[in-house]
């Protein structure tokens, strides 16, 4: 990640909402609203960015994990990244269209916000955030080339299995 950030330095700050996730876009009658800039600064557009594409795949994820952290079958999991996917490459295409943005950076903000999301629902012991939040990063991870194989799906349910358990 060093490397990749290394090779691909930041785009110069602009205005950024700071903490720009999903719950914080408002749609009414056709038109596009946004709220909670306590967080508002300057930041390169990447970030902004990838927040907004992780929310999406953390809520995405959330919806195909049972909060006791049962994971369907590896097709249905497939079948919604595959999906999911889709959905956040349309947004970015369409913040490209709107002004530049490293695709790079992106992808690097990315996955530290997924990260982030694993850490944070490892230690409140959320097993189904904990597995949604994994098989989110595991699938971004793959995507970008930044892992070829961590058989995730098997330390999810491993994992899932001994919260259960508890």
């Amino acid at each position: 990640m060093a490397d990749l950030a290394a090779q691909h330095p930041a785009d110069p700050a602009r205005p950024s909402h700071g903490t720009f996730r999903p719950a914080q876009v408002l749609l009414h009658r056709g038109r596009v609203g946004f709220i909670d800039f306590d967080d508002f600064c300057q930041a390169e557009p990447a970030l902004d960015v990838a927040r907004f594409r992780a929310g999406v795949r953390d809520c995405w994820m959330r919806t195909h994990v049972a909060a006791d952290g049962t994971i369907p079958s590896p097709e249905a999991t497939g079948a919604a990244t595959t999906a999911l996917e889709a959905a956040c490459e349309w947004f970015l295409h369409h913040y490209e269209a709107a002004g530049h943005v490293s695709r790079e950076r992106v992808m690097l903000w990315e996955t530290v916000d997924l990260l982030t999301d694993v850490l944070h629902a490892w230690t409140r012991m959320s097993p189904g955030r904990l597995l949604a939040g994994m098989l989110a990063l595991d699938d971004h991870l793959r995507r970008c080339g930044l892992i070829a194989d961590l058989e995730t799906l098997a330390v999810a349910r491993d994992v899932g299995s001994r919260f259960r358990a508890a």
